[in-house]
């Protein structure tokens, strides 16, 4: 049976997520795939097994009942990657006029991932799948969170002196250019399995 990739999944509002992530685990390295990205917070669920079967049905039952991992409309997922843009601003009025300055944005990452519940006791040959099937993962959750952190300035350069009642217009415009890149990046590479990511 075929074991699918994460299938990271968006959800944002037009200015702040409010995402339900998993409490966060004990401190696991940052995976490489995530290199040179700042910020980004990684929460852990735990999957237990001790043969690549094993691993492959409790991957199936928790992406049916991690908190984070299911959303309406979307095919179940191993792993998820969720971003908040918080935008703020100064105004400064004169003769009448009202001007946006030192617009700012902060962006907020959440990463869903799983890892093994108990590592000592997987078999080898399960070891090395698993390794290969969570690499896949993680550098398919990485192309979301590169998108996200690639406009995190956006607001900031198209903000900056416009008229302060088209803020909140520039803000969403910014939030839906986001949400188009993440969502063609999911269907260039069809939720993951374009890279690879797929273990039998």
């Amino acid at each position: 049976m075929v074991l699918h990739p994460s299938i990271a999944a968006l959800s944002a509002a037009a200015f702040i997520l409010a995402a339900a992530p998993l409490c966060a685990q004990e401190a696991d390295p940052v995976p490489d795939a995530f290199a040179g990205l700042p910020g980004v917070r990684f929460d852990y669920y735990d999957v237990r097994g001790t043969t690549q079967a094993e691993l492959a049905t409790a991957l199936r039952e928790a992406a049916q009942t991690t908190p984070g991992l299911t959303e309406a409309g979307k095919p179940p997922a191993a792993g998820r990657t969720r971003w908040k843009a918080d935008f703020a601003w100064d105004v400064q009025r004169r003769t009448g006029l009202c001007r946006t300055r030192s617009p700012r944005t902060t962006m907020t990452v959440i990463v869903i991932l799983p890892r093994l519940a108990e590592p000592g006791r997987v078999s080898p040959a399960a070891r090395a799948a698993w390794q290969d099937y969570i690499a896949g993962i993680e550098r398919h959750e990485a192309g979301h969170a590169r998108i996200a952190f690639a406009h995190v300035r956006d607001f900031e350069s198209e903000a900056y002196g416009a008229p302060c009642d088209r803020i909140k217009a520039i803000g969403q415009r910014i939030v839906d250019r986001i949400v188009a890149l993440q969502e063609d990046y999911e269907r260039r590479t069809d939720y993951g399995r374009a890279q690879g990511d797929i273990v039998e």
